[in-house]
């Protein structure tokens, strides 16, 4: 089995681009290691004129990334799995890599056909594994993760990879993206039956029709930043479970088709990065969105679409239906594709910490912003080229803008989430699952985040956090001992009031808080992806910051709301009421009648009728109520007629259900009672 060295080699002169095929020729006759020279050599001369693969200038064949990466050699072994899973073939490719530049960037995906034809995608970073005798570098992806039997899916009819590189093809200092030209094969059913290393140079295949994929427009991307400085685009913002943002996320998903219907002969589509793909109805949609034409393509966790995880079925299905889903790997430890968010049609964006299952949609309490905005739009399809491993604009963060879109593999995130804090005047609320110590290196200083809301507090901001309990204390979480996190007993010792919120949705005891957001001063809004803790730092996450009242004003409902139903110490009194006025349509009501409230929380009597709340029939027959009740508090309620004769009428029906506007003083809802 062949050892990996998980460093970066530090240089201090970057070599130039690679020589000609001349030249690369004549240094590689010293080498005693293996590798396709033919093909190398072949790909090395062949683009004498590139098309500018981040400008999109110019229509001449994109250069090959053969020109910078060889295929050198591949191999496999049986990984020995005692937990009595799935049988797994582990495996691994190594590159020779001409050392054109100081820090490389190179992506390669791993395809696994199934004799159905269905395809599983995996996308690996490459690490450097040492030098080659000719100088030229070498690079390797381990370990591939194989499972030849898997019960529902067909064997296996071959393993392939492409793959692609970051260099400046042109010399104007930006980095142009090179597709290889082929398809390398490096297994099949035969070579997966009995493993072994040192196979040798992979096979090349046919041609990869990818190798010609579109460039990304800098200026564009640059443009949508800079139009961001002055203006908040229409925003809707959503919270799990009550706001239902399965039901959004559909919705957009039918636009999408039925423009594609429309419009058979465009080009429309869906481009998704989310952590987790297994709600079905999401599943259905998106494969009613591929057999349309629609472009969708998906991005997501490689490590969830470990088949020993009995409980992800939509994979399956997405892959099966042909639709092309990635699993994006990273090695690092609590590294992980950990995105949600999604473009449809460029032009509308959802984010936040909502992930496509029908845990975040029925039990956690979750956020998500949707969008409407080309120039968000663009933003987030230059983060989902990153995501790929692609070229992304060199973007940078002005932390005066309206609205900043932040990628954690291109920007200083705790750095942008620390000047935050470090401006806050009045106040600091933080809802967050994961908030632990974030540091970050700056002008040769190591910082904190939790420094950040300590010094807040000490000068006189109102500092709020709230945390999953599950989290932060010690105890199982899905079969998973977690021990005591300190982070809260060291907030709170500073004067932090500090909040552990365990929600009990569908009494699932693993229901979680699951938000990563903060307000500041009650007007600017952080949320997305990314948890306050150094795991961000290694995955993919995204954040945006929003400045804007009202939308901060929802978020800090959904702080009253979660407190009010989930904290027993908080004062509901503490913080802005909205008055929620109640009229109800009750034409069939006799002298005698009485109609009255009663609902979930104690404003509304907690269910109990001695405390239920009386309507006034001065309207008659509407029947009114105003209640003051904390801005932003989600309820449920019934009507219900009093009478001498018949004792208690409840309207029919399911519970009504709705939130407390915090963006208004006065809440107008008008009802018809359900007979």
């Amino acid at each position: 089995m062949p050892t990996t060295t998980r460093t970066n080699p530090q240089r201090t002169n970057p070599l130039p681009p690679p020589a000609t095929s001349a030249t690369s020729a004549a240094s590689a006759t010293s080498a005693t290691t293996s590798v396709d020279r033919s093909t190398a050599n072949r790909f090395e001369g062949s683009s004498a004129s590139s098309s500018r693969g981040a400008s999109g200038a110019g229509q001449a064949p994109a250069t090959p990334a053969e020109r910078y990466m060889q295929p050198l050699d591949h191999g496999f072994w049986t990984e020995t799995n005692e937990a009595g899973g799935l049988s797994e073939v582990r495996g691994y490719i190594d590159f020779a890599v001409q050392n054109y530049e100081y820090h490389k960037k190179m992506a390669v995906e791993v395809q696994v056909e199934r004799e159905d034809g269905s395809v599983e995608r995996y996308l690996h970073r490459p690490r450097y594994k040492g030098k080659l005798p000719d100088g030229r570098e070498k690079w390797g992806v381990e370990p591939l993760s194989i499972f030849p039997e898997v019960l529902g899916k067909a064997p296996i009819k071959e393993v392939r990879f492409s793959y692609k590189v970051q260099a400046d093809v042109d010399h104007d200092g930006q980095r142009d993206l090179c597709v290889s030209h082929q398809f390398y094969k490096i297994a099949d059913a035969s070579t997966l039956s009995s493993p072994q290393s040192n196979l040798g140079s992979p096979t090349a295949l046919q041609k990869n029709p990818e190798a010609f994929a579109p460039p990304a427009d800098p200026a564009r991307v640059r443009d949508a930043s800079a139009s961001l400085k002055d203006t908040v685009p229409p925003v809707e913002v959503y919270f799990a479970p009550y706001d239902h943002p399965e039901r959004a996320l559909l919705a957009e998903m039918d636009k999408v088709i039925q423009a594609q219907r429309n419009d058979p002969q465009g080009t429309h589509s869906i481009h998704a990065s989310v952590f987790n793909i297994n709600d079905r109805e999401i599943a259905d949609k998106l494969i009613e969105a591929h057999q349309a034409g629609v472009d969708v393509k998906l991005l997501t966790a490689a490590h969830q679409m470990d088949p020993n995880k009995t409980y992800q079925t939509e994979y399956k299905r997405l892959q099966a239906a042909g639709v092309p889903v990635v699993g994006v790997v990273r090695d690092e430890m609590f590294g992980s594709n950990h995105t949600k968010f999604a473009i449809f049609d460029g032009h509308t964006v959802s984010m936040g910490s909502y992930n496509w299952e029908s845990r975040s949609n029925d039990e956690n309490n979750e956020n998500m912003m949707v969008l409407r905005s080309p120039e968000i739009a663009t933003l987030y399809e230059d983060m989902f080229r990153g995501v790929a491993g692609e070229v992304q604009v060199d973007r940078p963060i002005d932390l005066n803008n309206k609205v900043n879109v932040l990628y954690s593999q291109q920007h200083d995130v705790p750095k942008a989430i620390y000047e935050e804090l470090e401006k806050a005047k009045e106040s600091i609320t933080v809802s967050m699952f994961t908030l632990r110590s974030l540091r970050f290196e700056d002008g040769g200083q190591q910082k904190d985040i939790l420094d950040a809301l300590v010094r807040a507090q000490e000068r006189g901001v109102k500092v709020t956090v709230l945390l999953e309990k599950n989290i932060a204390d010690a105890g199982e979480y899905y079969g998973r001992l977690t021990e005591n996190d300190l982070t809260d007993e060291m907030l709170a010792e500073h004067g932090i009031e500090t909040v552990k919120i365990k929600t009990n949705y569908n009494n699932n005891p693993y229901a979680a808080m699951h938000h990563k957001f903060a307000v500041i001063d009650g007007n600017t809004t952080l949320t997305g992806a990314y948890n306050w803790y150094s795991g961000s730092q290694v995955s993919d996450d995204d954040l945006i910051m929003v400045r804007d009242k009202s939308i901060a004003n929802r978020y800090l409902g959904e702080v009253t709301n979660l407190r009010r139903h989930y904290d027993p110490d908080f004062d509901p009194q503490s913080v802005p009421q909205t008055s929620v006025a109640f009229s109800v349509n009750h034409p069939n009501t006799r002298p005698g009648d009485q109609v009255y409230l009663v609902g979930n929380i104690p404003e509304l009597g907690s269910w109990d009728m001695d405390k239920a709340l009386r309507f006034n029939a001065d309207d008659w027959p509407d029947w009114k109520l105003d209640v003051d009740i904390p801005a932003g508090t989600h309820f449920e309620y019934k009507f219900v007629v009093k009478n001498p004769w018949s004792g208690r009428i409840w309207e029919a029906g399911a519970n009504r259900e709705h939130t407390a506007d915090p963006n208004q003083e006065t809440d107008p809802l008008f009802e018809h009672f359900r007979g």
